[in-house]
């Protein structure tokens, strides 16, 4: 247990360890996600991803390909900036490019979530393979904030501690949650409270 209040600033690359994209690979499945293209017309399907366009789609009312150019924006631009976040505060100014963005960045981080060491299914397994991510900054910070810690004050592990998270990933929050009902034994519910 930490026995100081202290401020843990976590950033996007604390996620690289559990196979979470950061940084330029997040940028590269942005672009090659709104890299929209078709052939014969529109009626087959040829480049980027078209379930993400379909949802886009939905919501468009009847203005399809400007969202299609707002991705192609992005898909070029991407490279060129530090970060998907400083290229959509540069174009805060075009909702369309926001909500391509921001769109993406849900679908990449999804699906990369899938092959993280952090994932599971219940049909699997009940809970995270923490064998595999042993040696993860996480497990060892798991370590200090438990050491010394009775199961009768468990709801204390965090008490001198705080968390903030530039992560667009919930590595996390999923972690803790699945580490502490590990540990002391306790339903995944209470370990989120």
């Amino acid at each position: 247990m930490l026995r100081e209040k202290t401020v843990f600033i976590v950033g996007a690359g604390a996620s690289r360890e559990f196979n979470l994209p950061v940084g330029t690979q997040l940028a590269q499945m942005i672009s090659q996600k709104l890299n929209i293209n078709f052939d014969n017309w529109g009626e087959g399907k040829a480049t980027g991803d078209h379930d993400l366009f379909d949802a886009v789609r939905q919501h468009a009312n009847g203005d399809a390909e400007s969202f299609q150019q707002s991705g192609w924006l992005i898909r070029d631009g991407i490279v060129l900036a530090n970060s998907i976040d400083d290229f959509l505060d540069s174009h805060r100014h075009d909702e369309k490019v926001v909500l391509m963005g921001k769109m993406a960045i849900a679908k990449c981080i999804i699906e990369a979530e899938r092959s993280s060491t952090l994932y599971f299914t219940i049909k699997n397994r009940d809970t995270i393979d923490f064998a595999s991510c042993a040696d993860t900054w996480l497990v060892k910070l798991m370590r200090i904030l438990v050491r010394g810690v009775a199961y009768k004050d468990r709801a204390k592990v965090f008490d001198n501690s705080a968390f903030i998270i530039f992560n667009y990933d919930r590595c996390v929050e999923h972690f803790f949650i699945h580490a502490l009902s590990r540990y002391f034994n306790i339903q995944a519910e209470e370990a989120n409270d």
